[in-house]
């Protein structure tokens, strides 16, 4: 701990003697921060893909390389039936990747699942994750590790045999770090202190075009890990437990209330896991990896009811940074001259992240420097700094709400105070840039800003510098840092708060959605007032995961997940099991049915169907016989029905329409004893579209969805 006592002694005894030194000294210092000149930015808005938000990954992430490119996720105009949350809100979302002005629509994994890029390195690879519908053993969404390339073209990285994959970085090499869930059932991924949350373990994986997804393995003892970082020179940082028994106090790190194992961060090289250890307590995790294998985050002290800041190097050791007078604090960079940056209690704050009075740090030579906060606000965290000394962050009212009109994203040259990054742009009564979240060489800034109906958009701020001559727009007159501390920046309430976002272990130019989904480039120098967002109401749907596995040999098949209901409503939404099949001898297409076929929602029951459509196209299956139920209700309902009649005029009907019933029922199974509901032709190996549809009485409605798979 870095306690400021023996400083105060010194200064009060020593006080007298020195009273014009520091008079002076305190004179020059005010002189330097009033002499500190920013220069302006040129706002550019990535907007969505015709839905309402876009943003980027927050925590531990690149977001942002020194070519100038960013990436991130935008909402399409669809509905997420199973409401991920990427931006924010519960509609479908794309990757994108935003470069000289052009957005480019990396898209996801097929069917209705959103992408999600955390990693851009200066090739232009992109790392990420993808929905992948329904993980069978948990019911709710699953997620694939996925890496973009230069071209946008998607490859999908598997898993270690189990359900769930993350690709979280991607160096230079084109090696990528991640975690992947094996077959071995485990009660702790779902907590999701390794990113990816499961049913089964999770292990740290590094990638590479070569050799595929190689299993890191964990430290001696234990079962679970992941990879978070990775360097140019290979190195990867990462979190793994160090043993199997569960500690008596229950773990800050975790998002749940649970007693877990010890878990150390660790740096792997060479082939080997090393355990950096922690503090003193049962939990440490790396946020930022150098490229000169020095780690930064933080560790628990024991007891853990507080949490410090650490620097680990091969010739030191974990360092404790300190804090600004209070018990705690976190590391979140370090840049490749070692120095960090990040946030740490002040005085009068106390506990590990529990929103008391916290200000943004900068440790640089042994010595902790508070950057104060933007604006006045009472909490501020520095998230990233470039080489030049450029650090960016926010402030806010420690409250855990955003976007929140206490938020403002922030900007420190050469450890000067925070600036509200609102004031450094054209006046915009419409928008307030909430969260900065990373800054390149270059001096080009990601962020993150609310727009006056609380929709969310993601933005690049161009620095109008000599290095960026004649971009459109640009006020190449510098500010002084004390005029720019008393603009006003714009101060609103948006329509709309959620949540604050979590980090992903604890989760350009104005463009329209068409222009965005054109590639074409615009500038804006202004968000134009949009008006205010209301819920969308239900819409019924079905979903499906990608068949696994998705190619298969005569005997072998394949299985998915098939979710249907109604959109924000969780106790209208069921789960049933597609499995796909192909005979052995002779080769035929495959054979797929559902389970269960029926699905009981609120009010009437809705029936899922399913079809195969072969390489030429041609239907070789029909739906199978969850139609017939659906339509046997309904008739029953009319046999049954009908009790105002006088009982012979009821008899009669009674005896019409059963008998019109047995017709259409023994019409509908004929076709389907007989070989309609499956397919027993010969069919070339190839690529089989798989179509279920979902469809509900009350009302009538239906929706369909589709998959693949291919036969060798």
């Amino acid at each position: 701990m870095n306690s400021k006592t023996p400083t105060r002694i010194i200064a009060v005894t020593l006080l007298a003697a020195l009273a014009i030194p520091v008079s002076l000294a305190a004179q020059d210092t005010a002189e330097l921060h009033q002499a500190h000149r920013y220069h302006h930015y040129q706002l550019v808005d990535i907007g969505p893909f015709g839905g309402p938000d876009s943003s980027f990954a927050l925590g531990g992430t690149r977001v942002l390389n020194n070519s100038g490119i960013a990436v991130g996720s935008a909402d399409t105009s669809t509905l997420d039936p199973l409401c991920v949350y990427f931006n924010f809100d519960c509609y479908v979302s794309a990757g994108f990747k935003w470069q000289d002005g052009v957005v480019s629509n990396l898209g996801a994994l097929a069917g209705s699942n959103s992408g999600q890029p955390l990693w851009v390195n200066d090739n232009g690879l992109v790392a990420g994750f993808s929905e992948n519908g329904i993980d069978p053993l948990t019911g709710a969404a699953a997620f694939e590790a996925i890496l973009w390339g230069k071209d946008g073209n998607l490859s999908d990285l598997g898993t270690l045999g189990g359900n769930q994959s993350l690709a979280n970085a991607v160096n230079n090499r084109g090696q990528v770090a991640g975690a992947a869930l094996n077959a071995i059932p485990d009660s702790y991924t779902g907590t999701f202190l390794f990113s990816v949350s499961g049913a089964t373990q999770a292990h740290a994986f590094r990638w590479t075009k070569s050799q595929g997804m190689q299993d890191l393995g964990t430290l001696p003892g234990s079962t679970d890990s992941a990879a978070f970082l990775i360097n140019e020179r290979g190195q990867i940082a990462g979190a793994s437990f160090t043993n199997t028994t569960p500690n008596p106090v229950l773990d800050a790190c975790s998002f749940w209330s649970q007693n877990l194992p010890t878990l150390d961060p660790f740096l792997w090289k060479d082939g080997k896991m090393i355990d950096l250890g922690t503090l003193g307590g049962a939990c440490g995790q790396p946020f930022s990896l150098n490229n000169h294998g020095q780690v930064a985050g933080f560790s628990y002290l024991a007891g853990e009811q507080s949490c410090r800041p650490f620097l680990w190097d091969k010739r030191g050791g974990m360092k404790d940074l300190g804090t600004l007078g209070g018990d705690s604090g976190q590391a979140n960079f370090v840049n490749d001259a070692g120095e960090v940056v990040g946030k740490a209690n002040l005085p009068d704050g106390v506990g590990c992240d529990q929103f008391t009075p916290e200000h943004g740090f900068l440790w640089k030579n042994g010595v902790m420097t508070d950057l104060g906060a933007p604006g006045g606000d009472p909490c501020s965290s520095a998230q990233a700094i470039n080489s030049k000394h450029q650090i960016v962050g926010l402030g806010w009212d420690c409250q855990n709400n955003f976007p929140y009109p206490g938020y403002h994203a922030s900007l420190s040259e050469d450890g000067e105070p925070m600036l509200d990054l609102n004031t450094l742009i054209r006046p915009n009564p419409g928008l307030q840039l909430n969260w900065a979240a990373y800054v390149n060489d270059a001096g080009e800034i990601a962020a993150i800003g609310t727009l006056s109906n609380g929709d969310i958009h993601a933005f690049v701020l161009i620095p109008c510098d000599e290095n960026h001559a004649d971009v459109a727009g640009c006020d190449y007159d510098l500010m002084d840092a004390a005029a720019a501390a008393q603009s006003p920046a714009p101060r609103y309430v948006p329509g709309a708060t959620q949540p604050l976002p979590q980090s992903r272990r604890g989760i350009r130019y104005r463009m329209s959605g068409r222009a965005a989904e054109r590639g074409t480039a615009a500038i804006a120098a202004e968000v134009a007032p949009v008006p205010e967002r209301t819920p969308p109401p239900p819409v019924f749907f079905v979903a499906l995961s990608v068949l696994t596995p998705s190619t298969v040999n005569p005997g072998g098949s394949s299985t998915s997940a098939v979710t249907a209901g109604l959109t924000g409503l969780p106790n209208a939404v069921g789960t049933a099991a597609l499995t796909c099949s192909v005979q052995p001898s002779p080769p035929l297409a495959p054979t797929c049915s559902i389970s269960p076929s029926s699905l009981p929602f609120p009010g009437a029951p809705a029936t899922l169907t399913v079809s195969t459509v072969g390489p030429s196209g041609a239907l070789l299956s029909h739906r199978d016989h969850g139609l017939l139920y659906a339509l046997w209700l309904p008739l029953m309902g009319l046999v049954a029905g009908d009790s105002r009649r006088s009982r012979p005029n009821r008899r009669k009907g009674k005896l019409k329409k059963t008998a019109l019933a047995f017709a259409l029922f023994a019409g509908l199974t004929f076709p389907l004893a007989c070989g309609g509901g499956g397919s027993s032709q010969r069919t070339p190996p190839g690529t089989y579209t798989i179509n279920v549809t979902a469809t509900a009485f009350i009302p009538v409605n239906t929706s369909s969805t589709s998959t693949t798979i291919t036969v060798q």
